[in-house]
């Protein structure tokens, strides 16, 4: 994809109300995550490669572990000045267990970067190549991140999202929210088998029946450049500057970049 992209926007005339309040899911096509998407670009293509594959085979949308279409669901709240990750899963199997490490770290990293830089009461989907980040921060700012390929309905992505939240609001106090520093803290031990159950698309098709607010939803579609960071915010600085991420996949990250791909691992 080219990321000279022109600006446009299409709105609907559909709302969602959350509180009173409408809620706006936006979906961003941002080169700001063009360099991170240049690094998992292969990785995902590898796993959506098979999954295609699989499909002229089976002629199905029957589940197996080639036809994965999500990969990481996390749960943040988001403080003043920086979003706390409170749990989160991942399902990177397809990944040499090389790779896994650093693909799970910048996993994590974007997605607290998208908290981050995302309004309480909004929906948001940036969508890269072949996977879409979506993310939903609350009102009360409690968010949360899905990771999936992009044949994933994303309304069924955002109606997920909102099922964990409610769950998670339900099972742990709000008052750890603001206080937590380590996930491992929190008691809420059904995210991976979430993250599992909804790779089967019959389980989505359910979630489906239970989106009518989100059929009503107001839509903003955007192409725009560099628009989930903040003005003269670079990707680069905020790689090097991070704390989250370690000296390995900052190499990565590095070597990556100036191959413009992924590190192969074979």
């Amino acid at each position: 994809h080219s990321i000279g992209v022109k600006g446009t926007e299409n709105l609907s005339k559909n709302k969602q109300s959350c509180g009173g309040a409408t809620v706006p899911i936006v979906t961003e096509t941002s080169a700001a995550f063009v360099v991170l998407r240049n690094q998992l670009n292969r990785l995902f293509s590898q796993r959506q490669g098979v999954r295609r594959n699989h499909l002229r085979v089976t002629g199905s949308l029957t589940v197996s572990n080639a036809m994965v279409k999500l990969y990481a669901l996390s749960v943040f709240y988001k403080a003043p000045t920086e979003a706390r990750l409170l749990k989160s899963a991942y399902d990177l199997q397809s990944f040499s267990f090389f790779q896994r490490g650093s693909v799970q770290e910048f996993i994590s990293f974007a997605s607290k970067t998208l908290v981050e830089r995302t309004q309480a009461a909004t929906r948001q989907s940036v969508k890269q190549d072949v996977y879409m980040c979506h993310v939903y921060v609350r009102a009360d700012n409690l968010a949360a991140v899905l990771i999936a390929d992009h044949e994933y309905p994303q309304r069924v992505g955002h109606t997920l999202l909102t099922k964990v939240l409610d769950d998670f609001s339900a099972t742990v106090g709000s008052e750890l929210w603001p206080v937590t520093t380590n996930e491992a803290a929190i008691q809420f031990g059904t995210l991976p088998a979430t993250l599992n159950k909804y790779q089967d698309p019959r389980e989505a098709d359910a979630l489906t029946r239970m989106q009518e607010d989100l059929d009503e939803t107001k839509i903003i579609l955007r192409n725009t450049i560099d628009a989930v960071l903040d003005r003269g915010e670079k990707l680069d600085d905020l790689v090097y500057k991070s704390e989250s991420l370690s000296i390995q996949s900052k190499a990565f990250y590095k070597t990556a970049k100036k191959t413009n791909s992924c590190c192969n691992f074979a």
